[in-house]
């Protein structure tokens, strides 16, 4: 049985063209591959959306369905302020071939050919469990105990609820096991390379997860993709890089799991990878963290390419030693790295910006503004001479 795991997608307006494009590629992936089912680990959206054209829920939301219509989708919630409460309805009301299903929480799903099932039936390929992120909601309802009294009481609860899923999987031993689960689990690195503790906030421990008894865990909330001990459990890490802390390359799992045993494979997403470089200004004036190569690129820190990566480059300095470092020369030697090369006149008048200059009839270019020493106005090339004998 093949998973397609994805997880992190934090979709909203300023980041749809990138959640939209690893949408559209994990589709081709799972038509190209005969995906058995999909996998969403949690936060779908980055906060609450409006239901409007400007907001592109739609795109969205028929993104899901043509995922919908090429395997059994399964999800669930992320973290509250991502997926708030009731967020995710909305796929459940969409009609495509196989379904898009939530799972709740200590329920056991199994997978058809056409779909997730709660009843027990001898076709089932696989049984599927789902664990949202931790929430009071649901966990302590009735509870008013104090925040650390709340935090162990959450891990507790987590931990009985592994117990029942895993007496849930005894049921079923002889077909693969599939859990999803959004939260931290202790070990883990976060993108800032800190590692979660264990017994600190809500994340539950890497025995819970062994316990459950599950060939493939797809989790989600940690960014940085990883592999969780010797279990085969997975961050798939988000969709698309949401700033320069992350620095991962955005991809997603494809897993070949059978009953116990897993084959996991990465792909990537069609987004340019982060790369932040610090210096300082006396380093930099020593020895730029960057050289030119003969295959026209850039290299940093001695090896590291940077061509196709959006690069953030960071000098340090006092006020006072502000202005020996040319920002903006730096920033041209990156967006135009050829050796050699003139950078192209910026043309205001053509609707793409930076189209070649050509000359007219007579030989002679049009007249360009552009920003001269000390931000005036200037004129470069000659004015076009206008058309005599214009007719009525």
């Amino acid at each position: 049985m093949k998973v397609l795991h994805i997880a992190d997608i934090h979709f909203c307006k300023d980041r749809a063209d990138e959640a939209l494009a690893s949408l559209r590629c994990a589709e081709e992936f799972a038509v190209t591959y005969g995906i058995d089912m999909i996998a969403i680990a949690g936060d779908l959206f980055d906060a609450a959306v409006l239901n409007s054209e400007n907001a592109r829920l739609a795109e969205f939301v028929g993104a899901i369905k043509r995922l919908g219509d090429s395997a059994p989708v399964a999800m669930v919630y992320g973290t509250p302020s991502h997926d708030v409460d009731g967020s995710l309805e909305i796929f459940q009301t969409v009609t495509c071939r196989y379904g898009i299903t939530v799972l709740e929480p200590g329920q056991a799903y199994l997978l058809l050919d056409d779909g997730f099932t709660t009843i027990k039936n001898s076709e089932s390929k696989a049984i599927v469990f789902g664990i949202p992120e931790p929430r009071k909601k649901y966990l302590l309802a009735n509870s008013s105990a104090g925040k650390d009294e709340t935090e162990e009481t959450i891990r507790d609860a987590m931990r009985r609820m592994c117990y029942l899923l895993a007496a849930k999987r005894r049921e079923y031993p002889d077909i693969p096991c599939v859990a999803l689960y959004h939260g931290e689990v202790a070990g883990t690195q976060l993108q800032n390379d800190q590692t979660v503790e264990r017994g600190t906030g809500i994340s539950i421990t890497i025995d819970d997860l062994a316990g459950i008894g599950a060939d493939y865990f797809a989790l989600g909330h940690i960014h940085k993709p990883q592999r969780v001990g010797s279990l085969n459990a997975y961050y798939a890490g988000s969709v698309y890089p949401k700033n320069f802390g992350e620095t991962h390359k955005a991809g997603f799992y494809i897993a070949d799991v059978e009953a116990g045993s897993c084959m996991e494979q990465r792909h990537d997403f069609p987004h340019p990878q982060n790369m932040k470089i610090e210096t300082t200004l006396d380093e930099f004036l020593k020895k730029p963290p960057y050289s030119r190569t003969e295959a026209d690129g850039l290299d940093f820190d001695g090896g590291n390419d940077v061509r196709g990566k959006k690069v953030w480059l960071e000098i340090s300095c006092d006020k006072a030693r502000r202005s020996f470092a040319n920002a903006e020369a730096e920033l041209q030697k990156l967006l135009w790295p050829r050796r050699g090369r003139r950078l192209p006149r910026h043309n205001p008048r053509h609707p793409r910006g930076n189209r070649p200059r050509r000359r007219d009839n007579r030989g002679e270019y049009p007249c360009q503004k552009v920003r001269g020493v000390g931000g005036k106005l200037r004129h470069r090339g000659r004015r076009k001479r206008r058309q005599e004998n214009r007719g009525p």
